[in-house]
């Protein structure tokens, strides 16, 4: 008797969890449909991407994103808050020799180590995909004395290139800009060759 009551305890519990994990994944889902519906695409054929950005954002010419870092091909910030935004890189790697997973991601913490300040990894994962591999990585450094920088990437490594998609934003700033950082991060893709 009590084996068929833990039994049915446990399938209560499974079922709970199940119900959960469907309601926070309908609603990431339809957070980001809303997302795709009220922004702008940003199309480039030249390195093979798309992008959409909130309609309130605007593309930073290229005076501005070579202020920024002359490496960048794309970019979108806030008008009224030009510390928050998203910015693009895409990297040649026909002569980068070949690494794992682990080695990429250790070659790339390390160099963002050396880069910043302060540098504090947040989280990082990476996913394996048949013609790329991506990482995610987030942390925060700090920019100057009495500014910390919250920033996220995404970065995706084909045959070919290598594409560094980075959303940043004020730490005292992250919390009310995080949402649309991610979604303009998660809404890249690479183009279909």
């Amino acid at each position: 008797m009590k084996k068929i009551q833990v039994l049915r305890i446990g399938i209560f519990v499974a079922a709970i969890g199940l119900i959960t994990a469907g309601a926070i994944a309908g609603l990431q889902w339809k957070e980001q449909h809303d997302f795709i519906k009220d922004s702008a695409l940003y199309e480039d054929t030249t390195h093979g991407f798309t992008l959409r950005y909130p309609n309130t954002w605007v593309l930073l010419s290229e005076k501005d994103l070579a202020y920024r870092n002359e490496q960048f091909v794309f970019g979108v910030n806030i008008t009224s808050e030009p510390s928050t935004a998203v910015g693009v890189i895409v990297k040649d790697r026909a002569n980068q020799e070949s690494l794992d997973a682990t080695s990429i991601m250790d070659s790339i913490e390390k160099k963002l180590s050396a880069t910043y300040t302060d540098f504090k990894k947040i989280s990082s994962k990476k996913v394996r995909h048949d013609a790329y591999q991506e990482f995610d990585i987030e942390y925060t450094y700090k920019r100057s004395e009495k500014v910390l920088v919250h920033q996220r990437q995404r970065i995706f490594i084909t045959t070919a290139k290598i594409f560094i998609i980075s959303g940043s934003a004020l730490v005292v700033d992250y919390s009310h800009r995080q949402k649309d950082i991610r979604h303009i991060l998660k809404s890249f893709q690479l183009a279909e060759k």
